[in-house]
């Protein structure tokens, strides 16, 4: 099911230039930080299902440690060249890809944290 969301999400991001045009990096997305040297920005869609696209200038490892810092609980998978990082409450996912001299970030907001919380509480 994750990976299936996590290959919808991404064939969404690869929608045409003219859709989500660069714009500059907020400081944050829905409840996800965005790092301060972050840029080329890209917003496909701001309700949820939502998903921001960024250009973060240092390697994958260093943005999995930025990230881990902030949330010290997230699962972290390697699929291929990629990390997909996981939300405790499975609200949001991050997809670190290696992309020159940096990494691409893709988050992809699935959930409030609230409406996540519900449900896992409900799936116990």
């Amino acid at each position: 099911m994750l990976l299936r969301f996590i290959v919808l999400s991404v064939t969404s991001l690869l929608t045409p230039v003219s859709l989500a045009e660069t714009q500059p990096c907020p400081k944050q997305f829905h409840s996800v930080p965005v790092p301060d040297n972050a840029h080329y920005c890209r917003l496909f869609n701001d309700k949820l299902p939502a998903s921001l696209s960024f250009h973060f200038p240092a390697s994958p490892h260093d943005a999995i440690d930025y990230y881990q810092r902030t949330f010290k609980l997230l699962h972290r998978e390697k699929q291929k060249d990629r990390f997909v990082l996981t939300s405790p409450e499975h609200s949001w996912n991050l997809i670190l890809s290696p992309d020159g001299s940096g990494t691409q970030v893709d988050i992809l907001i699935r959930a409030s944290q609230d409406t996540a919380e519900e449900t896992r509480q409900a799936e116990k």
